[in-house]
């Protein structure tokens, strides 16, 4: 189990989801209303969120959906439940598809993928391909910000706009180092609706995965679980892994400049993030200024953050109670769908789930006997006049929340950049399918409300405020360099 500090930080990896079952509703209207009831029952947030006038705005917004429910396809089921779930401003609460069709219809699937040219001379060639987005910036034609040449897990894609309709885009694999995917073949699609970019992305069972888009440093694209890394246009001090996007970096930009980029906090990425620290310390410390850049991280485990606590270490302590809530404040919800999943679970506090099924539908403490723990003094420590900021956007989310928080009230990091993307105050995630497999809409719901105080005091509305607010992030970072 994490030390009781890390309690209320964690973001562990979610359950598997429940397996596909025959009662599972194949309607998008027994999907809808399915989760419905899973809100109402099993999320932990519902009671904390939705009280008087909120309860009138939550029915109101249920029945305003609901009629657009009948007769909807599969794509078309995940916007709405994601209009639904939109309700409460909760980064962990989201609709994933995950079909799972059967194997004997892979390769009619397969076969179905369409194929595209980007140059009927030569069609797969990446040169044709930068060729073709050079001449559309010299014909004085934006770019869309899905546009370009991207980096997915084992392929490159490149993502091209409709020049008679800006508002779509086709993503054509390029190159694959593993899979069974081909060059040529149309791997994704993007629209643009109501302003948001909206991507399906076919996985490698060629099933569609539908999901918003994130934009983060003008180099990552997130379709939450993807994250692919823009390879062209290059994007000047992004300070992104063109071969792993979420791998940790330290670079130099100047002789008086570090950056520690980190993009996730998954622990499988954590080991990398130490040796990286480590192989360039000597360089580190020294350094007039160091920037801690978060922008676009996932989350995942903020346990990972002790790589980087001598750069942010302080004098100030987590004393305050109002800046450092016990765990025990943590509350976890009794459902029977909740007593299952904590079953489950490897790290639930003793005595958890008998005490779940002693207070059926109430909110009880996670663990009343844990207590908040300082984190560990890093050995090392850096020069003492060195200059850190930790840069933020609307996608650095989660775990990597915790972390700005606990920067900030260490007293020696300034934050920078734009309000972080609110998902922190209710914490550790499950999957629960909510409709059947050939449909494959999952919600994922969190475990944990981190204080009985909540919404008050929380950061889900606003996101973690920085310091020094910063529109454009790149900007700011070439003018520091200049310095």
């Amino acid at each position: 189990m994490v030390t009781a500090l890390f309690l209320v930080a964690l973001d562990a990896a979610p359950l598997p989801a429940q397996p596909p079952r025959p009662d599972l509703p194949c309607e998008c209207a027994a999907i809808f209303a399915r989760t419905v009831t899973a809100i109402e029952t099993d999320y932990v947030a519902f009671p904390l969120e939705v009280r008087d006038a909120r309860s009138l705005a939550w029915r109101a917004h249920v029945d305003s959906l609901r009629p657009h429910a009948d007769g909807t396809d599969a794509r078309a089921c995940s916007a709405l439940l994601r209009r639904l779930v939109r309700f409460f401003r909760d980064g962990h609460l989201l609709i994933v598809d995950r079909p799972a069709g059967d194997s004997a219809g892979l390769p009619a699937r397969r076969g179905a993928r369409p194929r595209h040219a980007i140059s009927a001379r030569d069609p797969w060639n990446e040169r044709a391909v930068r060729d073709s987005l050079r001449a559309k910036r010299t014909r004085g034609i934006a770019l869309a910000p899905v546009e370009g040449i991207w980096r997915g897990p084992g392929y490159r894609i490149a993502v091209i706009a409709d020049d008679d309709a800006r508002d779509r885009a086709t993503g054509v694999v390029m190159a694959v180092d593993s899979g069974p995917w081909m060059p040529g073949q149309v791997r994704a699609e993007f629209v643009r609706v109501n302003g948001e970019w909206i991507s399906t992305v076919w996985d490698d069972a060629f099933h569609p995965r539908t999901s918003p888009v994130e934009f983060s440093r003008g180099a990552l694209l997130r379709m939450a679980p993807l994250l692919w890394g823009r390879v062209d246009p290059a994007e000047a001090l992004a300070f992104v892994d063109t071969l792993d996007p979420r791998r940790p970096l330290v670079a130099f930009p100047d002789d008086s400049t570090a950056v520690v980029s980190v993009v996730t906090f998954d622990p499988s990425h954590g080991p990398a993030l130490a040796a990286s620290i480590d192989r360039e310390w000597d360089r580190l410390r020294e350094r007039r200024r160091v920037v801690i850049d978060l922008r676009g991280n996932e989350g995942g485990s903020s346990g990972q953050v002790l790589p980087l606590l001598p750069l942010l270490w302080g004098d100030r302590l987590l004393s305050r109670e109002e800046d450092a809530p016990t765990p025990a404040d943590a509350l976890v919800r009794s459902s029977p769908a909740m007593i299952a999943v904590w079953e489950r679970m490897g790290w639930a506090p003793k005595g958890l789930v008998d005490r779940l099924r002693a207070r059926p539908g109430e909110l009880i403490p996670f663990d009343p006997n844990a207590r908040v723990q300082p984190p560990p003094a890093p050995r090392r420590r850096p020069r003492e006049d060195q200059q850190v900021f930790v840069l933020t956007d609307g996608s650095t989310v989660s775990a990597a929340e915790q972390v700005v928080l606990w920067a900030r009230r260490m007293g020696r990091a300034t934050i920078v950049g734009a309000p972080t993307g609110g998902s922190i105050d209710y914490q550790s995630t499950f999957l629960s399918r909510v409709g059947c497999a050939s449909m494959g809409q999952t919600l994922v719901m969190p475990l944990i409300a981190t204080s009985g105080r909540l919404p008050e005091g929380g950061h889900n509305a606003t996101g973690v405020l920085p310091d020094r607010r910063v529109s454009t992030t790149g900007a700011w970072l070439s003018e520091l360099v200049r310095r």
